[in-house]
């Protein structure tokens, strides 16, 4: 059950750390990511800003945003899935060294502090079966709607 609370949701599969590359992943999973950090990349390439780099390689797959009647996690999940449980035999490799999570991104009505959401058992069966962890966050809404 969604909460009437939740402006938005996002959802975000992780490949964070090990030792394959993230292009191997883009082109193992045939999806292109929307945000990859190579292991001993500079963080910043402000002059201005200390520099620091990268520890681990970071691959991330999000969720697009969704029509309002469309808005409920369970639609970000699924769409998630379906991307990657065709390629569990290299989930399941990558799991070896690598750490698997889904993110879950909610943006909370400027009104409210807290709320609540339920993903079922079925969702999170399949989840387990990739050996993806689930993580969460809140964050109040604002008028600046890039995740």
């Amino acid at each position: 059950m969604d909460s009437p609370f939740i402006d938005e949701f996002r959802a975000s599969f992780y490949v964070l750390g090990g030792t394959i590359h993230p292009s191997e992943i883009t082109e193992r999973l045939q999806i292109e990511p929307d945000l990859i950090h190579e292991k001993g990349n500079a963080r910043s390439t402000q002059p201005e800003k200390p520099t620091k780099i990268y520890p681990k390689h970071l691959w991330r797959f999000s969720s697009p945003p969704m029509p309002d009647d469309e808005q409920k996690i369970r639609s970000h999940i699924e769409f998630i899935l379906q991307a990657i449980e065709q390629h569990s035999t290299f989930l399941m490799l990558l799991a070896k060294d690598a750490e698997l999570y889904l993110e879950v991104d909610c943006r909370l009505d400027e009104r409210f502090r807290s709320t609540s959401y339920e993903i079922d058992q079925s969702l999170l069966a399949r989840l387990a079966k990739l050996q993806v962890s689930i993580g969460h966050v809140f964050r109040l809404a604002t008028n600046d709607r890039a995740p």
